[in-house]
């Protein structure tokens, strides 16, 4: 009937659109492939499955385009329909890592891994590089707020309510799960840093094992 051809319609529609975007990106053609994907998306929004797709490639071309934070915004509404999606969770974590947020980037290639296992043989340098990153950055404070050692009071005061801000999770643009989720984790780092450097005793303490760390570092290097 009438409801079946239309529906038909939409279906052909986006594939041809997701067509178009794949022929660009095969092409080193990321902005053009882009638009084709976001062409498709606004075919039909409630096509969950189709879409996780179109969001996936998106992902994907924003990565190539150097959009990073919109990389990671399109991979987490592709999560959102396919939470076990691993190609999303990879671009994810590779938009992660290029933004310097390395715990998250370790935690999407596991997942990624985890949901299609045929990823992980072409991974694991990758996620080595990935999670020596988080570890190191998990126990730099100075490194969660983006401040030098020397900073002030004032400095980190200053650069905790400006990462707080754009990263509580009440005030992101994106309220999907996936994001929302995201962003809780982010700021509990940021949190934690603050409650740390914030006190003189909690700063002399992270200092001293932050060079303790430091100076293994250099003997393992040696040995």
């Amino acid at each position: 009937g009438a409801e079946g051809r239309a529906e038909l319609a939409l279906v052909e529609a986006m594939a041809g659109a997701k067509a178009a975007g794949n022929a660009a990106m095969a092409a080193g053609e990321w902005a053009a492939a882009l638009d084709s994907y976001q062409d498709a998306l606004r075919i039909n929004p409630a096509a969950d499955g189709y879409n996780a797709v179109l969001l996936c490639n998106s992902a994907a071309a924003l990565v190539r385009l150097g959009r990073h934070r919109e990389a990671i915004r399109a991979a987490s509404q592709a999560l959102d329909r396919r939470p076990h999606y691993g190609k999303a969770a990879l671009h994810r974590a590779r938009a992660s890592m290029a933004l310097n947020e390395a715990a998250e980037a370790a935690g999407d290639l596991e997942r990624a891994v985890q949901a299609d296992p045929r990823l992980g043989p072409g991974l694991a340098s990758e996620l080595e590089a990935a999670r020596r990153a988080a570890a190191a950055s998990k126990q730099d404070y100075y490194a969660v707020l983006g401040v030098e050692e020397s900073a002030s009071s004032a400095e980190i005061k200053k650069a905790f309510h400006r990462l707080a801000l754009k990263f509580h999770p009440d005030k992101q643009d994106d309220d999907s799960p996936e994001a929302v989720a995201r962003a809780e984790r982010r700021f509990q780092r940021i949190t934690d840093a603050h409650a740390v450097l914030s006190d003189a005793g909690g700063r002399r303490e992270h200092d001293r094992q932050r060079k303790f760390r430091a100076a293994n570092q250099v003997h393992a290097c040696r040995r």
